[in-house]
Parts: structure tokens; sequence; C-alpha cells
């Protein structure tokens, strides 16, 4: 919890509050350091499974022999509603969500679902990836990646990431609300079912 201010009709108070957090994580293997991300503090190990199978660094589970957090990184997470400033992701079929994960980095997200999939055996292909952030080329080409033939996200798309999914056979749908959507690119056969 935090202390700021908020003004509203001119009204100027002090309130408390969360703020998200965000620190960084550094990953490293076989004892050499790999990388620093910065992310949010929970659902770490799903993140550095999902990134490392993203970067192609693994193919599966099978060839992680050990995922250690460090004690100082594990923290109560902060979600959405609590701060209002966390990103979310989710991999769903056509009938339920299957997995979700939030973050500050909207692709750090996208990795943790990725991760979340590995650890439980649930298979990304054929599937519809959500998202509350942007969809950047990045993203789309994660989503790709994952075999994920849908992205669908509450706001836009860039235009480099409609142009990659013209190319690769991705449906984007961008500012999905309940009973609206905008199709970017893809079949709109493709959305029957998606609401």
């Amino acid at each position: 919890m935090r202390t700021y201010f908020q003004v509203r009709g001119g009204r100027l108070d002090e309130v408390k509050g969360e703020v998200v957090r965000e620190q960084p994580l550094t990953i490293y293997i076989d004892g050499a350091r790999f990388l620093t991300l910065l992310c949010s503090p929970f659902d770490l190990e799903a993140l550095v499974l999902g990134y490392l199978w993203m970067e192609k660094v693994i193919g599966s589970l099978d060839e992680v022999a050990l995922v250690d957090r460090m004690a100082d990184l594990v923290a109560a997470s902060v979600h959405y509603h609590a701060s209002r400033g966390i990103h979310g992701a989710a991999l769903a079929d056509r009938a339920r969500i299957l997995l979700a994960a939030e973050d500050v980095g909207r692709h750090n997200a996208v990795d943790k679902i990725k991760g979340l999939a590995l650890q439980r055996g649930i298979p990304t292909t054929d599937r519809i990836l959500l998202s509350t952030g942007r969809v950047s080329s990045e993203m789309l080409l994660k989503a790709a990646r994952m075999g994920v033939p849908v992205v669908a996200s509450r706001t836009s798309p860039t235009e480099m990431a409609v142009a990659l999914a013209e190319q690769l056979g991705v449906t984007v749908v961008g500012y999905l609300r309940s009973g609206r959507l905008n199709l970017y690119a893809g079949d709109a056969l493709d959305l029957s079912g998606v609401s």
C-alpha cells in the first residue's frame, strides 16, 4: 500500500492504494547469467519457463532439471483490481478460459501463459490467446510460435502485427467487448463462438 494524492471534481484527497509492483528477475542457465527481465513478482517459474520456450532455449520441460526462485523475489501478487495497472493474458478454447496470468509487461503475461501450459501439460495449439494489452508484432509472433490461430485484445493491434498476422494466417481481433469487436486480420468464420 502506498499513499498518494487523488484529484476528483476539483477536490484533492490523500488516499492509500495498491501501486503495481515491478522488479528485475535475473535468469541464470547452468550458473551463467542469461538475462534480466522486468516483471511482476509472481508466477515467476511460469514466466521463466514460458520465456525460455518462446526464445527456443528449451523445447519442453524435459530439458529443465531445476527452477529455483530467489527468496527475495517471491512476493504476494498485486492484481489488476487492486492497482488497475497490470496486464492480463489468457488461453481459452471456444467454451472457457483454460489459463490466466498477469504481469506489468503484456509480453511477460503471454510468456507466463506458455509457462503455465508447459507446467500443466495443456497444449496451446488451436486455442485463443486473449490479452488486455495492445497486440504488438512481438506478441503476434509469440502467439504464432505457440500455434494459436486467434489473438484477441480489449485494445488495438499494431500495423506490423496485422501485417504479420496476414502472412502467418493468424486471426487478430481488437476492441473485444461484449457483443462487439474489430476484425483486423483473418477470417470472420474463425470467430464463431468468440464473444
